[in-house]
């Protein structure tokens, strides 16, 4: 069921990845948690995103796409919300 999932969620990387060309997917949520999963699983669900998006991406975004665990817990979004914030209006202040 999981590699099912980590294949689903692969091609959404991928439609995702065409459009922005992103260097870093950030994965996030329970299944992430290393409370909740082993190292192995991570690694094994990480892999199975990465490796579905694969064919559907340009060659130079299959060099470069990494598929990474989030690791600031159930506050990732909100964090990497803000960073992005402060970086778009660091220039402008």
């Amino acid at each position: 069921m999981f590699d099912f999932q980590a294949r689903a969620l692969g091609l959404h990387v991928a439609s995702l990845a065409v459009s922005l060309d992103p260097e870093f997917v950030v994965i996030g949520g329970g299944l992430i948690d290393p409370h909740a999963t082993t190292e192995e699983f991570r690694a094994r669900y990480l892999k199975g995103i990465h490796d579905a998006a694969l064919p559907y991406l340009f060659p130079q975004q299959r060099a470069k796409l990494k598929v990474v665990p989030a690791t600031l817990g159930e506050l990732s979004q909100a964090i990497g919300a803000a960073l992005v914030a402060r970086h778009a209006f660091a220039d402008k202040a």
